[in-house]
């Protein structure tokens, strides 16, 4: 599969690209915006059971505000661990239930839903062991219309688009209860291998 750091770049890529599509065709930017964000962040390889380039490059990021960007290297090494630790917490739960490269966790839209939905479990324990309000899917479920908003629409549809350029980057394979299936034809895999750098970890 490609490594981590080329499946950012794609995805940098593809940010840049409709962010500038939406600018230009007056498509509200926020949801677009927030998504590519989102896409960045958290890719369908949180699924692996080791750290993804995304949640270090986060842990990072997170470190170096907590230190006001200000801290010794060490500091920032031990707050960087710290922030690396809670983000593998919170992803290493989907890791256990999906294999890598499921068609659950990298074949959109599926995938997209799956880590929607994920989030959502997330965000729900959270909140329920914290004591805290939440947003309840009840309403949502018992009438999906309402998801039908210009906002949703345009933040599923760059979701799925991102991951759809992760899913290019790794060839287009995908693990379908346990078997491995070229999307775009062994031949296309055989070629991604080629022209991107490959992690240490296929």
């Amino acid at each position: 599969m490609a490594s981590g750091k080329t499946h950012f770049i794609h995805n940098l890529f593809v940010a840049t690209g409709t962010t500038a599509f939406a600018f230009y065709a007056g498509l509200p930017l926020t949801p677009v915006l927030i998504a590519n964000a989102v896409s960045l962040l958290v890719t369908p390889d949180i699924d692996m059971e080791t750290k993804t380039h995304s949640e270090v490059m986060v842990a990072n990021i997170l470190a170096r505000v907590a230190t006001g960007f200000s801290g010794t290297k060490k500091n920032l090494q031990k707050v960087e661990r710290f922030f690396a630790a809670l983000i593998m917490s919170i992803t290493a739960p989907y890791a256990f239930l999906f294999p890598h490269r499921s068609w659950l966790t990298h074949l959109p839209p599926f995938s997209v839903i799956v880590q929607i939905l994920y989030f959502y479990g997330v965000y729900y324990c959270f909140c329920k062991v914290f004591d805290l309000n939440y947003v309840s899917v009840t309403p949502y479920v018992q009438n999906p219309s309402l998801l039908k908003t210009e906002f949703n629409v345009i933040f599923f549809t760059i979701l799925n688009i991102q991951h759809l350029t992760h899913l290019i980057g790794d060839g287009g394979m995908v693990l379908i209860f346990g078997k491995h299936c070229f999307i775009f034809t062994k031949p296309f895999y055989n070629l991604s291998r080629k022209l991107f750098p490959q992690s240490k970890r296929d």
